[in-house]
């Protein structure tokens, strides 16, 4: 290893064990530190969000670190979104969860130093990562296409809502798909999370909090039908692609509903099983819905794409 990987190295290390050991918070006077937190008498939703802020920081800095893979450093930088924003609600999860009377409440220097060390791995993956992208004019009009069809199938007199908190029966993810299946994985998690997930979020209005996990993870998911691309499915016949197709859509839906029953015991206080059910029993009508027009649409669509490719 060169001596200035060695450096670096050392001076990350330093920082996330200046993370790790500060204090948290500063709650009436006193300190609280992330280890409290995770071993003491305090709210699961609590305990979730500081061991996946602290995990998330560790993993983003190694990855930055040691990777070379040009998708790898993608999805660290959309780990380290997510990372900040974890950081920047802390406090608010726990003041919306403490059992004594709030007469102070302050967040310590390890979130600080948590958010600020998050920026600086953001801007540096910025530079290493979108250069390799390859993203042209055509890519920016198709997927600003497709989020606009998932937009209007999102809107109320398209889908069945089944809850106050969100979660609709619909055929949103239907032109997610589409449009991860045309443009790999990479670009596919840009139309389907960062894009349509940060607009629908604003559309829904149930507030930022609710993005990493509700719409960037959740949404973003469906990106994994662009592997299809990565892995060049198109060169076997066409029950190879139809089983392919589907079994991607299946693995993205599994991750989609795995992000919205995090985000609903982290957000909304419910148990597992609980936050499970209510996010399946609209995931899964919706995801068969699609799961089937993909299927049965699949030749004609993929020859309408090789007409106009061509």
């Amino acid at each position: 290893m060169k001596k200035e990987n060695v450096v670096s190295l050392l001076a990350k290390i330093f920082i996330l064990a200046a993370i790790v050991f500060s204090p948290l918070l500063i709650v009436n006077g006193g300190v609280i530190f992330a280890w409290d937190i995770a071993f003491k008498n305090y709210a699961i939703s609590l305990k979730i969000l500081v061991i996946v802020a602290y995990l998330s920081i560790i993993a983003c800095t190694f990855v930055d670190q040691f990777s070379k893979n040009k998708y790898v450093d993608f999805f660290n930088l959309i780990l380290i979104i997510g990372t900040t924003v974890i950081f920047a609600f802390i406090k608010s999860v726990f003041e919306d969860n403490a059992d004594e009377e709030l007469l102070s409440l302050y967040i310590g220097p390890s979130i600080i130093i948590g958010m600020v060390f998050s920026a600086y791995l953001f801007i540096k993956g910025c530079r290493r990562s979108f250069d390799k992208l390859n993203f042209n004019i055509g890519d920016m009009i198709e997927i600003a296409m497709f989020c606009a069809m998932a937009i209007i199938l999102d809107l109320t007199f398209f889908k069945i809502r089944i809850g106050e908190n969100g979660g609709s029966i619909s055929l949103v993810m239907l032109p997610l798909a589409v449009m991860s299946y045309r443009k790999g994985i990479v670009k596919g998690f840009i139309g389907c999370g960062i894009v349509f997930g940060f607009l629908s979020c604003l559309i829904d209005g149930y507030g930022l909090v609710t993005y990493p996990l509700d719409y960037l993870g959740a949404f973003g998911s469906i990106g994994i039908v662009g592997l299809y691309k990565t892995l060049k499915f198109e060169k076997y016949n066409l029950v190879v692609q139809e089983i392919a197709i589907a079994v991607l859509f299946v693995i993205a839906v599994a991750f989609r509903t795995l992000f919205a029953t995090i985000s609903g015991m982290v957000l909304y206080g419910l148990d597992f099983v609980g936050s499970f059910s209510y996010n399946i029993a609209y995931i899964l009508p919706s995801s068969i819905m699609v799961l089937l027009i993909l299927v049965l649409l699949f030749k004609p669509i993929n020859k309408l794409f090789e007409r106009k490719t061509n």
